[in-house]
C-alpha cells in the first residue's frame, strides 16, 4: 500500500505600502531563491491578485518551515515588513496536493 505524502503549505499575503514596491523586492526576490534551495521545501512561488501579493511554499515538514523563516535572507525581509505593509499575513494548512494559486489564496482569505 502506498503512503499519501502530507505537505504543510504556508500561504502568505502583503499589502503594501504606496511606496514600498522596490524595497519590499529587494529584499522578497532573494527570500524566495532562497525558500527554493532550502532543505525540505517542495516548491515555492509567488503571484499577485490585485493589490496584494502572495507567496505560497509547500514543505516537507514544519520543522524545515520553521529553519527556512529563522535563516537570513528571509528573517531580515520577515522583521522589515511591518515597515513596508499595510498588511502581512500567513496561514499554514496541511495537504497532500500542490493547490493552485486560486485555492491557496481562498483558504488564506477564510482564515481571515
Amino acid at each position: 500500500m502506498l503512503e499519501t505524502q502530507t505537505f504543510l503549505i504556508a500561504v502568505g499575503g502583503v499589502r503594501l505600502k504606496w511606496w514600498a514596491s522596490l524595497p519590499f523586492f529587494a529584499l522578497a526576490a532573494p527570500s524566495l531563491a532562497q525558500a527554493k534551495r532550502a532543505k525540505g521545501c517542495v516548491f515555492a512561488e509567488t503571484f499577485s491578485d490585485g493589490h496584494e501579493v502572495f507567496s505560497i511554499t509547500g514543505w516537507s515538514s514544519g520543522m524545515a518551515m520553521k529553519r527556512y523563516a529563522r535563516s537570513w535572507p528571509h528573517r531580515l525581509a520577515a522583521k522589515s515588513s511591518p515597515y513596508l505593509t499595510v498588511r502581512d499575513r500567513f496561514h499554514h494548512f496541511q495537504t497532500t496536493t500542490r493547490p493552485t494559486p486560486q485555492e491557496a489564496i481562498a483558504r488564506w482569505r477564510e482564515a481571515a
